[in-house]
């Protein structure tokens, strides 16, 4: 048996602009316009990038594994 038919939120304390450090992103899988979805998340790509480069491990599902 799901809960909530397997749907969850995660409510955070903070911002990611108020985090100092970052080990993981979890990247959610995109559902509908892939490039719509981009454009909303802009704004993090650069910022993803520059964690990764500071040795944050990177977790995707599904077709965001491949962007």
């Amino acid at each position: 048996m799901k809960l909530n038919d397997g749907i969850f939120t995660i409510q955070a304390d903070i911002t990611t602009d108020e985090l100092k450090e970052i080990d993981v992103i979890i990247i959610p899988p995109m559902s509908g316009d892939i490039a719509d979805d981009i454009h909303l998340n802009r704004d993090y790509i650069p910022r993803s990038i520059q964690k990764y480069n500071r040795r944050a491990e990177v977790a995707s599902l599904c077709i965001v594994s491949f962007l």
